[in-house]
């Protein structure tokens, strides 16, 4: 702001500032530049006031005669004001002092006025101020607050972001100089301690806020290391993992005997007997998370050729135990004429003896299992009634 002083003393800075909090301390400043620097010419001299709206003066300063300078030099001027326990709106005003003509010419930059609170830290003790970990590895966090001298009685109230500082939240109970955070589901949290006289916390704009304490808590990786498997000796099976991101993520089956590949999610096992294997996946974060599938290995596949499917709960259900579908295995049962009436993948290998809803008579029925590289087992079936 470019100050021209006018022929007689008068105000240039007149403004009302309501919602002030009771019993704090604000400073009225601002920085000064006199723009002549002849000091025969007449100097700048400001009052810088607080008044009530009724005009009473409730604290003034004045900067007295501002120098002249060889170079520009910008000055910082104010003073410090409290209110008491009925002021919530004042009057701000900035007189010149000096009269018009030669000189009086000056510059004003960065007016304030602001609470000007006690100093307010906050420390995590264990030297955990910033906190980075996975969400297993967490371990509870004291912070503590410090306050120095100045308010009369003090009011304190912790508070956590989840957005990165654009709002701010109340911590339930969380009212005193010392904080636990105990471990919590994965996110992004800032933590801080907020004071204000009693009677004013929840008054935002009365808080002063500490320091802000960053805790990180990082997921870790869904994982599946997918269905049980069985085998048939000389016949690998292959392995279903699964992931989240797993662009990013890293991929390692332990034991790795017996695998095509232990560093993607779907090896081909050939274990010789009975055998499990842990998915470990690590993410980008260094987080990691574990599932075990186990594969059963039998010498060969057995496939029932009767069953009685007549209501009594013995031998209702044709079904081919050890028959792993997941594998990519289809079962089908054709009549004598050549027709599917039965048809299973990626399902149970169970059948009721029903086609399309309705029993089908007592007789002879071919049955054909085809597996994904291509193997075909085929056979016949007895239906009795």
């Amino acid at each position: 702001m470019m100050v021209n002083a006018s022929n007689t003393p008068g105000d240039f800075f007149l403004q009302t500032v309501s919602n002030l909090c009771p019993n704090t301390t604000y400073e009225f400043s601002a920085w000064v530049l006199n723009v002549v620097n002849n000091p025969a010419l007449i100097k700048p001299n400001l009052t810088f006031r607080v008044e009530s709206t009724a005009g009473a003066v409730l604290n003034q300063y004045s900067t007295g005669d501002i120098g002249v300078f060889s170079q520009p030099t910008w000055e910082p001027f104010g003073f410090y004001f409290t209110t008491g326990l009925g002021t919530n709106t004042v009057v701000l005003r900035i007189t010149n002092n000096a009269p018009g003509g030669g000189g009086n010419d000056l510059a004003l930059d960065d007016i304030q006025f602001r609470p000007c609170g006690p100093t307010l830290r906050s420390v995590a003790l264990a030297g955990q101020d910033t906190v980075r970990v996975c969400e297993y590895n967490q371990i509870p966090i004291l912070y503590q607050g410090n306050l120095s001298a100045g308010f009369t009685a003090p009011a304190y109230q912790w508070q956590v972001s989840t957005d990165t500082a654009r709002t701010w939240t109340d911590i339930p109970g969380a009212n005193s100089l010392q904080f636990l955070r105990n471990p919590s589901a994965p996110g992004y949290f800032l933590y801080r301690l907020t004071v204000a006289e009693s009677g004013s916390l929840g008054i935002s704009s009365c808080r002063i806020a500490s320091n802000i304490h960053v805790v990180d808590i990082f997921s870790k990786p869904l994982v599946n290391a997918g269905p049980d498997r069985t085998k048939f000796a000389g016949r690998p099976v292959q392995l279903l993992g699964s992931s989240d991101g797993m662009a990013d993520n890293q991929v390692e089956w332990t034991p790795p005997l017996y695998l095509s590949d232990a560093f993607i999610t779907g090896p081909l096992a050939d274990p010789p007997q009975l055998q499990s294997y842990i998915l470990n996946i690590t993410n980008r974060k260094g987080c990691i998370n574990r599932d075990t599938v186990t594969v059963n290995v039998v010498d060969k596949l057995y496939v029932p050729t009767a069953f009685t499917p007549n209501g009594d709960g013995k031998n209702d259900r044709w079904n081919i135990p050890n028959l792993d579908l997941a594998e990519g295995a289809v079962v089908q049962v054709f009549d004598r004429a050549g027709q599917v009436v039965f048809n299973a993948t990626n399902t149970a290998a169970t059948w009721d003896g029903n086609f399309q809803g309705n029993p089908l008579p007592t007789g002879v029925y071919i049955y054909l299992i085809r597996f994904r590289d291509g193997y075909v087992m085929k056979g016949q079936l007895t239906l009795l009634r």
